[in-house]
């Protein structure tokens, strides 16, 4: 078989085929060898994940801006991305990052030979330096634990909990191990099995969205050794405004982690189009300033976005939001997405954004609704829409419509329930 540069039309291989290639040390040297001899002798940066613009925001929460003393930090399984270039350029000013491709090492320090302070060492993430113990301030991981853990195999597993040991093993008391990953099901089972309910540990889920764009949403988890005696706690941002729950349980944790996704893969559907009908469906949340909370916590607004056609640019209006009157939001015009896509396909409406008003939640007038949803409303826009094209309000009603109780039950399994109707 021809190697990846007999010809033109060569194709480099950049993914393995098998998951168990992900751990394989003689698979990751060909790996930047095919990088080199595609993108040249200096080879290009190979980033998981999004870049450290990305990330730079949530370590600097995590743990502020670098101190002016050279307290080292570790990059493990550093590959050739430019994070520890990125961490040096930031204001680390002791970088050591390990990796056991020898191609990556050698292609790290010919790139890094002139800058003081960055150190790549040839070593086994899984097995470090013995006299590293409690050396590092903070611990960088960007994709290793997935690479390393990529089915849900025990040996595989275990490997996964040997890095993390690992990682710890060398972190100073009060530093950070950051892990950037994709926290599939069973990655987010292994790091709740391993630190859930430990005293000694603070752990953070931050959810963020890369600016060069991902498929999946990836996360930054933050892990903070601290004194044995200090209890476990555990945060998943951004925060939903509507969480009750303040329980750290696993379940909890796993429940947070997949709304953040829903949610993201919703948006990634907005954000691209290309189907007709229902894109997605939103809650939207008053955040304190804007509106009031509802005894139940309920949404303020909730949102399902329609797109009448492929070609949204070939009709009327590219796009419009559709206010939907208090007390007619159960009407099959305005629940039902074929009821949704007529709306839209009758007044030649590309995109659809149908607003209905949360029961339990107070409204001023037409034009407060429209000043309090607008910022919302231009994240809901269909692509190519230019960003000075206003988004015109609609609705059937010159007012918005009331809601009255119409009777009051009580059910033992359900509790007191309320039926309500146009008032």
């Amino acid at each position: 078989m021809a190697g990846p540069g007999a010809g033109s039309g060569a194709k480099l291989e950049l993914l393995p085929q098998t998951r168990s290639e992900f751990a394989s040390k003689s698979y990751w040297d060909d790996f930047f060898r095919g990088l080199r001899s595609k993108e040249g002798e200096a080879g290009k940066a190979f980033e998981w994940y999004g870049e450290w613009p990305d990330l730079s925001g949530i370590v600097q929460a995590e743990v502020g801006k670098p101190a002016e003393s050279a307290e080292p930090v570790l990059v493990v399984g550093c590959g050739n991305s430019s994070l520890s270039e990125d961490l040096h350029d930031a204001g680390y000013k002791s970088v050591v990052s390990v990796d056991f491709s020898e191609v990556a090492i050698e292609e790290m320090k010919a790139k890094t030979e002139a800058r003081p302070g960055l150190e790549f060492l040839l070593m086994d993430m899984l097995n470090m330096n013995d006299s590293w113990a409690n050396r590092y301030s903070a611990v960088f991981d960007k994709g290793s634990l997935d690479a390393l853990v990529a089915d849900e195999n025990e040996e595989t597993l275990a490997k996964g909990r040997e890095m993390l040991k690992e990682g710890l093993r060398v972190l100073a008391p009060g530093g950070v191990y950051f892990c950037v990953t994709l926290a599939q099901d069973h990655i987010l089972n292994l790091l709740l099995e391993e630190f859930t309910g430990k005293p000694g540990f603070k752990v953070n889920f931050h959810a963020f969205e890369p600016k060069s764009g991902s498929v999946l949403l990836p996360f930054l988890v933050a892990i903070r050794k601290v004194a044995d005696s200090e209890p476990y706690s555990c945060g998943v941002y951004p925060e939903p405004t509507h969480r009750e729950d303040a329980s750290e349980s696993a379940d909890t944790v796993r429940g947070l982690v997949s709304e953040l996704r829903l949610v993201y893969h919703m948006k990634q559907r907005v954000r691209t189009g290309g189907r007709r009908g229902l894109c997605a469906k939103f809650a939207l949340y008053g955040n304190g300033d804007t509106a009031e909370p509802t005894a139940d916590g309920g949404p303020r607004y909730l949102v399902s976005v329609i797109d009448s056609c492929l070609s949204l640019a070939r009709q009327k209006l590219r796009c419009g939001v559709f206010l939907v009157p208090q007390g007619r939001e159960h009407e099959w015009m305005f629940s039902s997405e074929e009821g949704q896509l007529k709306i839209a396909t009758s007044n030649g409406i590309g995109r659809l954004i149908v607003v209905g008003m949360g029961r339990g939640h107070t409204f001023e007038s037409m034009e407060a609704i429209q000043a309090e949803l607008s910022t919302s409303m231009l994240s809901f826009a269909p692509p190519l829409m230019k960003t000075d094209e206003a988004i015109p309000y609609l609705t059937v009603d010159s007012d918005l419509g009331s809601r009255e109780v119409k009777a009051t039950i009580n059910s033992e399994l359900s509790g007191d329930l309320s039926v309500m109707g146009p008032g």
